[in-house]
């Protein structure tokens, strides 16, 4: 089942629209996509996403299943997200990112991540473990991209115990087309434990969408939420 459950619209920071991209996902063969845009607290967009989205629904239902989501960023390590209480019921699905490494004073450097691995793993460990707590969370996206590209290896006992949090709570870890997270050694470790799947190119445009399309080396056929 040709499957993407990440892609960006011009809502956000995409290039094109959610009609644009549902149109290509239909005649590149797709049976379900979800269009996922950023949010934060201040965004005001999310009822005229909603209304697009119900008509898209509407006007293209029969030919490809449709899913919404807002892709919100871990502020701290307390388990919040930045997004509003009435951003919820207006997608299907709710992700979190770790774009940044909470810290004390706010959030981490790319220097003193790559400076101090050690405090920076332990920072991004109680922050994903918090935010797992979290109810509103579903999915994980790019989980660990922030040390994966800065070639950080995330030690064993700490995604092993993400992943038995994560299995317990019934939160998907997505499989990131574009970063290549998690890696395959972490995947051998979501799939013991039991975490469920989902698969995303995270592209920004139809071009970027299509260039993932039909990937072969996904592993386990990962289901959507």
């Amino acid at each position: 089942m040709k499957t993407d459950m990440h892609i960006h619209s011009d809502f956000s920071d995409g290039a094109n629209s959610p009609e644009d991209i549902v149109t290509a996902a239909i005649d590149a063969g797709y049976e379900t996509i979800c269009i996922t845009d950023h949010v934060r607290r201040e965004s005001e967009w999310l009822g005229q996403f909603k209304a697009e989205m119900d008509r898209l629904r509407r006007e293209y239902g029969s030919l490809i299943r449709l899913y919404s989501a807002m892709e919100t960023k871990v502020m701290d390590f307390s388990g919040a997200i930045d997004a509003r209480e009435e951003f919820f019921p207006m997608v299907d699905f709710v992700y979190a990112a770790i774009h940044r490494i909470p810290a004390a004073h706010g959030f981490m450097t790319g220097d003193e991540i790559e400076d101090t691995p050690g405090r920076a793993l332990e920072n991004w460990f109680r922050a994903m473990a918090a935010v797992l707590d979290n109810p509103r969370v579903q999915v994980i996206v790019h989980p660990g991209h922030v040390f994966h590209k800065r070639g950080i290896a995330i030690p064993v006992t700490l995604y092993t115990s993400l992943a038995e949090k994560a299995a317990r709570r019934n939160v998907a870890f997505e499989v990131n087309l574009k970063y290549r997270v998690p890696g395959p050694d972490e995947l051998v470790i979501l799939r013991k434990e039991g975490v469920r799947l989902t698969t995303g190119s995270d592209a920004h445009s139809v071009k970027e969408m299509l260039a993932y399309a039909g990937w072969p080396d996904v592993p386990d056929k990962p289901a959507h939420p």
